[in-house]
């Protein structure tokens, strides 16, 4: 199943509907949920891997982590040669308890159509949802 960049942004907007949004690219391959779960697993074995799983303030922090995951799935597909990035996003909100933060989203295929979701890359982390008010304070967010 593939998905327009227009699509993707008409998701996000309605997500998340005070980000700045940018979606750079044209078309996506919508995974199902296993797909996106199996890509995280991956992820996380490879920071266990490179003993990257201590957050260091500054250099190995949130955003570090939800950039690593969002380049990460896309450049294993394309060693795959596979041709379309998967909708793995990278945002940033307000948490409720820490403050800013940066955490990935993603779009899935989910029974007849697509579901967005947040995941957080970090260490015990995994595909979550932010409630409305923490979505109301996501500032941007780039597909």
């Amino acid at each position: 199943m593939t998905i327009s960049g227009e699509e993707v942004f008409r998701i996000l907007r309605h997500r998340y509907p005070n980000a700045r949004i940018f979606v750079l690219d044209e078309l996506y391959e919508v995974p199902t949920r296993e797909r996106v779960t199996e890509h995280y697993q991956k992820f996380q074995r490879s920071l266990k891997f490179n003993k990257l799983l201590r957050w260091t303030k500054s250099i190995w922090d949130c955003d570090d982590f939800a950039w690593a995951f969002k380049g990460g799935v896309n450049a294993h597909k394309a060693m795959k040669g596979d041709r379309l990035p998967l909708p793995i996003g990278w945002m940033i909100y307000e948490d409720q308890q820490a403050g800013w933060h940066s955490i990935n989203d993603t779009i899935f295929a989910y029974q007849n159509g697509s579901m967005i979701r947040e995941i957080e890359p970090q260490s015990n982390g995994g595909i979550n949802n932010l409630s409305l008010a923490e979505r109301k304070t996501a500032t941007v967010v780039i597909m």
